[in-house]
């Protein structure tokens, strides 16, 4: 895993957007995997030339893209391998009550997700799509963003055209291994962002990240964000090892196409 980004301590993909961009980058259109309020397909936008195919399947979400959504085309469905029904669980929802909803934010989630059993009590069928049959443009996307809450691989799989040519890859990754088996080949240059931590930072977290903010999540939880200090040689067994007994959620992973290498870095070394 390249260590670039944990350098420059990027841990917003509006900010790497912005940074690429400013460099003469230019990114045509993107998919917005997990839209949830649009709040991301709205950075994505200011940052492109194109529109943003935003993919969205929970109804208590899609009321958020009623206004400020020139040039977001929203798609009521979750991304997946495959299209058609598909069994799918919001664990919770902002609670008018809370700090959120008092923000007018009540009702929605992020944390909706497809299910494998579809006799899952809490379960109901959305709609699912292939990201290959959600985007029809005549010109190639450039960039996607995936933030589904665990099925990053799954809508990978349903994109192979828009892979041939995507310039970059923002993906949320939580400790898959087939994930970041899919994304090790010799097509993408790897780079990890943010790592996203819950509970208390010990001493021993503190020796191995550098941890820069605290937010409060709209579950009212509080989440710790920080950069790795050092290299990891095996890193998918060094990232399961934090998230069994250091808190570990997540980061995201940005793959870029080799054929970007070289801008990038200079995008960044700036």
């Amino acid at each position: 895993m390249n260590d670039l980004l944990q350098k420059c301590q990027i841990d917003g993909l509006q900010d790497l957007l912005s940074t690429l961009t400013a460099s003469g980058i230019r990114f045509r259109d993107a998919v917005d995997g997990g839209a949830g309020s649009g709040s991301t397909s709205r950075a994505i936008r200011d940052q492109i030339e194109g529109c943003v195919y935003a993919a969205e399947p929970f109804t208590g979400n899609h009321r958020f893209f009623d206004h400020d959504c020139d040039r977001i085309i929203l798609s009521k469905s979750a991304l997946f391998s495959d299209s058609g029904p598909v069994p799918f669980v919001v664990d919770s929802t902002v609670g008018n009550d809370s700090d959120w909803g008092k923000r007018g934010m009540a009702g929605y989630s992020s944390l909706g997700r497809i299910v494998a059993d579809p006799a899952d009590p809490k379960a109901v069928t959305v709609d699912a799509v292939r990201g290959d049959d959600m985007v029809r443009a005549p010109h190639d996307v450039d960039f996607v963003k995936l933030d589904v809450q665990g099925g990053e691989l799954h809508a990978l799989k349903g994109m192979p055209r828009i892979l041939k040519n995507a310039k970059l890859l923002w993906i949320e990754f939580s400790g898959n291994k087939d994930l970041l088996d899919f994304l090790s080949n010799d097509r993408y240059t790897l780079f990890d962002t943010a790592y996203v931590f819950v509970g208390d930072i010990c001493d021993k977290l503190a020796n191995e990240f550098t941890f820069t903010s605290t937010k409060t999540s709209s579950t009212n939880q509080a989440f710790h964000f920080g950069f790795r200090k050092t290299n990891w040689p095996n890193y998918h067994e060094k990232f399961i090892s934090l998230k069994k007994d250091g808190g570990l959620l997540q980061t995201d992973i940005v793959a870029v196409d080799n054929r970007l290498i070289r801008p990038f870095y200079a995008a960044l070394s700036a």
